[in-house]
């Protein structure tokens, strides 16, 4: 990176992280104060029910850079939509607690956006490039199988639209997040529900007209018990009817 510091914004969602956040929240700190980004962190919070949001708020009394939301709404969408509204830098990241995709593959997404000029840049598993470690054989297949339908349905020309890791330019990021209209305010109750936020954010930012580069990088499957791979497929694709409906109508 050029000597100039770049200013980004990390907002990372979480739902019961106690096990990991101050963890992931001190790898991001030593990250980005080597490579001298001007930077601050949003955790944000979609109703944890561990001591996720106590850890995060004894870390911020030492920490003035990180901060904490509470999502009003249940659901990863909204947490990340008002992480992103919320944030304050020329540049917004979005990442996933358990550091799938490691930081320092921001470097290979931030190349595009301010060398070449592109407004979104998006991590992504597939792909010549791409590392996957440790993914089951059967959750892979029924990504590609989602990632079919999105394709037809939806937006065409991107092979992962689910990766948890993506680069905004700050403008794009606030419009196209404050488009949403499935994953605007979610109400999934009950449970955590990853859904298909991602796939209306990039359709909105093709309408807009925005410039997208999926980057290939390296990713670690982090197994989890909290969320039904099958069942929340089902959901996804449903909500991927729902954007595409959305299309249709000319609402976006």
């Amino acid at each position: 990176m050029e000597d100039k510091k770049i200013g980004i914004s990390i907002v990372i969602p979480t739902f019961n992280e106690e096990q990991r956040i101050i963890q992931s929240l001190e790898l991001l700190k030593s990250y980005l104060n080597s490579n001298n980004y001007d930077w601050e962190i949003i955790v944000s919070d979609n109703g944890s029910k561990d001591k996720t949001v106590q850890l995060v708020e004894d870390h911020i009394k030492r920490n003035t850079r990180i901060s904490i939301l509470k999502s009003e709404f249940p659901g990863k969408g909204p947490a990340v939509r008002a992480g992103i509204l919320a944030s304050k830098k020329d540049f917004v990241l979005f990442m996933d607690a358990d550091m799938a995709t490691p930081i320092k593959e921001l470097e290979r997404l931030f190349i595009w956006i301010c060398e070449q000029d592109y407004d979104v840049s998006i991590a992504s598993r597939e792909g010549l490039g791409a590392f996957r470690k440790g993914e089951p054989y059967i959750r892979h297949l029924m990504g590609r199988v989602f990632n079919t339908a999105v394709q037809l349905l939806a937006v065409s020309g991107i092979n992962d639209t689910q990766c948890g890791f993506k680069l905004f330019k700050k403008e794009a990021g606030r419009e196209i997040f404050g488009k949403l209209i499935v994953y605007r305010d979610f109400n999934e109750k009950s449970r955590p529900y990853l859904g298909a936020f991602d796939v209306e954010a990039l359709v909105i930012a093709n309408i807009l007209g925005y410039k997208i580069k999926e980057v290939p990088v390296s990713w670690t499957y982090v197994p989890t018990k909290r969320i039904s791979h099958i069942r929340d497929s089902i959901k996804m694709l449903r909500d991927v009817i729902r954007i595409r409906l959305n299309v249709v109508k000319g609402n976006y």
